[in-house]
């Protein structure tokens, strides 16, 4: 958000599936962002922000990145549950003080 980490969560698959996908049956764990993700991250941020996109979520695999997701970015809701947090009024505040 803003170019700065909301938070961050991994998708895993049940025993017998190869999807994470939620749909699919994946479930939401906890995870940390690692030296490899923030570097992902700053080489994105200022072409993010150069596009007037504030809130977007990134898909890493390993160490790569696979996807930018700007016209859905999602999993709010399972890192408020996860971490017992919420993000949402985070997100508000951060929109809040972007149109003032």
């Amino acid at each position: 958000m803003g170019g700065n980490i909301l938070g961050a969560l991994i998708r895993m698959h049940e025993d017998g599936e190869h999807r994470n996908n939620f749909y699919a049956g994946g479930k939401p764990m906890p995870t940390t962002v690692n030296a490899n993700d923030k570097k992902i991250i700053s080489i994105l941020k200022p072409h993010l922000q150069e596009l007037g996109l504030h809130f977007v979520g990134i898909d890493i695999l390993g160490d790569y990145l696979i996807e930018v997701n700007v016209t859905s970015p999602t999993c709010l809701q399972e890192m408020n549950r996860l971490y017992n947090v919420r993000l949402e009024e985070k997100v508000i505040a951060f929109v809040e003080k972007l149109v003032k």
